[in-house]
């Protein structure tokens, strides 16, 4: 049994090289090479098919992205790429170097718990990257206090990108929660251990009206573009039009590889496995993934572009993405639709710049958060006078976030309320557990199920909306 503190001669070895490269960068090189390997450089430059490539995967049709004549009259002047584009040039999947557990500790695995991104200026056509690493900038022992737990260790590091005029173009910070395996010669049985809310799911049956809440969000789906969202017009509390990815087992695949700078179609999925069963087995058949679980999942680069879109949607094409703060609070399987939704819970001026932050998550089709994020997004103003004058009814002075998270506290007892505008019958309805975090102002709330009838295990730890519970 691991404890908390308490290391073996092997772990206090393995735990004196991490703390020796804690700090130390490196140059991040092309080492990279698919499936496997997405932690090294991809491509070096942003070329015009590379961005259309993304965004097209994306299901992303804002000409900004694709159209050099469209581009030309907007405020950049040429073809720009959308925030969450820099993953092509260097996915930050494999960002933490693996810690070295020698092989009779057993393996690692990785899982992403949390990326923030720190934008500072567009990524152009053409433009070139150097990236560079902080190789370790933390790491924390968590394992848990239970008997028999693993050994797991919360690992953090830095990638900055570097363009060719020598101009950090973003920072993100990215943590992994890395546990420690016992392995066997059966892989299926080691990744069962995986956290996921009760045993791994068979895959999603999609209902009639699923399917047609799932059209129906399409259909509606709003792209500001061209037209201007000024800062003095948004109000507090408003919510986003939101977007919706369905998408089948293979289509997770092709748009993982997209992000990662690699264009593969169907076939040269099949045909990057090909000669190896394992992996192929990984890749393409579902049965397999309940096994091994944590591949079988949307992963942290695709949530962050799923989101990205609604919040580039939303601020449109002179709006700018600041800063983006992810979570990964439980697995997202593959093949399971997910709807993007996002409010606003604050407005301000800081150091001349017009800010909103936004509050935005993916929402399962199971019925909770497996990913809540916040952004900052800084938007075009009317006039210097519209900030103390409050144009709009809006002042620099709303500051407020959900209202609803005043009247909940660390430790009551909620019950999660029905969803009547839910596409299909709400199934998490009635199921009811005790707040253990509650994340303000952008009004997540993470409980402990206690109670219920959906195909979640009691003890399980979800994320939800404030206003999706109700005291009891």
């Amino acid at each position: 049994m691991a404890v908390r503190g308490e290391y073996t001669d092997e772990e206090k070895e393995m735990l004196a090289k991490v703390r020796e490269l804690t700090g130390k960068t490196e140059w991040v090189t092309e080492q990279f090479g698919p499936p496997r390997g997405f932690g090294g450089v991809a491509n070096r430059v942003a070329t015009q098919d590379l961005i259309r490539q993304y965004a097209v995967t994306l299901g992303d049709d804002n000409p900004l992205w694709v159209s050099e004549d469209y581009a030309r009259n907007t405020r950049w002047g040429c073809i720009i790429a959308p925030p969450t584009f820099l993953q092509c040039i260097a996915m930050g999947f494999e960002l933490p170097r693996e810690l070295p557990v020698p092989a009779s500790m057993g393996r690692i695995d990785n899982l992403v718990a949390g990326t923030t991104w720190e934008f500072f200026r567009p990524v152009r056509v053409n433009d070139s990257f150097a990236v560079q690493d902080v190789i370790y900038t933390s790491i924390e022992d968590k394992t848990r206090r239970e008997a028999n737990a693993r050994r797991q260790f919360l690992v953090s590091a830095k990638r900055t990108y570097i363009n060719q005029r020598d101009e950090v173009v973003a920072i993100t910070h990215m943590t992994i929660m890395s546990a420690v395996l016992a392995g066997t010669k059966e892989p299926a049985k080691d990744w069962k251990e995986m956290p996921w809310p009760g045993t791994f799911p068979p895959k999603w049956e999609y209902t009639k009206e699923e399917l047609e809440g799932i059209h129906r969000t399409f259909k509606e789906e709003e792209r500001r573009g061209a037209n201007p969202r000024y800062w003095e017009d948004v109000v507090v509390g408003e919510e986003l039009r939101p977007v919706v990815f369905p998408s089948t087992l293979h289509d997770q695949m092709i748009i993982y590889y997209t992000i990662g700078g690699v264009h593969l179609s169907t076939r040269g999925v099949w045909k990057n496995c090909a000669g190896d069963a394992d992996l192929e087995a990984r890749t393409l058949d579902h049965n397999f993934q309940a096994g091994y679980g944590s591949l079988s999942t949307i992963f942290g680069a695709q949530q962050e572009a799923m989101r990205g879109l609604l919040i580039t949607n939303w601020m449109g094409d002179d709006g700018f993405l600041k800063r983006f703060d992810g979570q990964n609070r439980t697995i997202n399987p593959s093949g399971d639709a997910n709807w993007v939704r996002g409010k606003v819970i604050k407005k301000y001026v800081e150091n001349g710049e017009h800010l909103v932050d936004l509050a935005v998550w993916l929402e399962s089709i199971r019925g909770w958060i497996p990913s809540p994020a916040t952004a900052t997004v800084v938007l075009p103003s009317r006039s210097p006078e519209a900030v103390t004058k409050g144009i709009g009814g809006q002042s620099i002075s709303q500051r407020e976030g959900a209202v609803q998270l005043e009247k909940l506290q660390v430790g009551d007892r909620v019950r999660i309320k029905d969803r009547p505008d839910w596409p299909g019958r709400y199934k998490m309805a009635g199921s009811e557990g005790t707040i253990i975090e509650l994340q303000e102002p952008a009004g997540y709330v993470i409980i402990h199920i206690e109670k219920t009838k959906a195909a979640v295990d009691v003890g399980t730890t979800l994320a939800f909306r404030s206003d999706a519970v109700e005291k009891i």
